[in-house]
């Protein structure tokens, strides 16, 4: 992936990070949909939720992208987290515009909600939750001193910020551990293709919000040797500059997880 990809990547990130999903039952669903196949011609992928309107505009995506961006947090559900579902959900694409009809604006973390409805709908959606074991990442609480500033309430710091500040600077402001977990997450399948893609989890059992800094080299390969990524390579992978910056760490575990179980889908028809 591309320098740009990683930036375009994360800037969703952002936009739709880190609050719990209720089940579709408890949102409104759009009032106008419409779900039709991606033009081949079209051979990207790419998603609008802006924060003035209520609507969402998603083009290129797959149902199995789908499903893991509305039942996810951040970026989305770990493909690992998803099971099941015919063969024609990786690579079948898709087309969606959809405008909730509430007078206030619904929240990205709602329009989520509201997708999940119109996935359920529109394509015939069945599917059950399962816990598994499987192999994580699990982000735990390092051998030496916490170098993160943690923050205390009303204290006047600078509000929530979790975004990429030019380069590979994460500039992090009154974030929670697994609000950074989610941000691993997708750093390392992002910036470190050598790494195994597995989920991050937080178990450092701090329940406060932190400010900090966090700079990193990423894998030279993805520049293909250009000149301005070459410079990022001096510095530490993710996996150390998480250690040494932040006080926390990264290590392999194994843990319970909760697994999406796709039973049945049918291709949805245009519209």
């Amino acid at each position: 992936m591309k320098l740009n990809g990683i930036a375009i990547m994360l800037a969703a990130v952002v936009g739709v990070a880190n609050s719990q999903i209720s089940p579709p039952s408890a949102s409104p669903a759009f009032e106008v949909a419409s779900v039709k196949p991606t033009d081949p011609a079209y051979t990207g992928r790419s998603v609008r939720i802006p924060p003035d309107d209520g609507m969402v505009t998603m083009r290129g995506w797959s149902l199995k992208n789908l499903l893991l961006f509305a039942w996810g947090t951040g970026i989305g559900l770990h493909p690992s987290l998803l099971s099941g579902g015919p063969s024609w959900i990786d690579h079948d694409r898709y087309d969606i515009v959809a405008k909730s009809g509430e007078q206030r604006i619904p929240s990205q973390d709602e329009r989520k909600q509201m997708l999940r409805i119109l996935l359920v709908e529109r394509f015939q959606l069945k599917y059950h939750r399962e816990s598994r074991e499987i192999p994580v990442y699990a982000l735990v609480v390092g051998k030496r001193r916490l170098k993160m500033e943690e923050r205390r309430p009303d204290d006047g710091g600078a509000p929530f910020s979790l975004l990429m500040n030019g380069g590979f600077h994460l500039p992090a402001r009154d974030v929670s551990m697994t609000q950074l977990a989610d941000m691993l997450q997708s750093l390392i399948s992002l910036t470190d293709p050598d790494r195994n893609d597995l989920p991050v989890v937080d178990r450092t059992g701090l329940t406060g919000k932190f400010d900090f800094d966090l700079t990193w080299a990423p894998d030279p390969a993805l520049s293909e040797g250009r000149g301005a990524a070459t410079k990022l390579t001096s510095g530490p992978d993710l996996f150390i500059a998480v250690e040494e910056q932040l006080g926390v760490k990264i290590e392999t575990q194994k843990a319970p997880m909760n697994i999406l179980v796709v039973d049945h889908a049918e291709k949805a028809l245009e519209n």
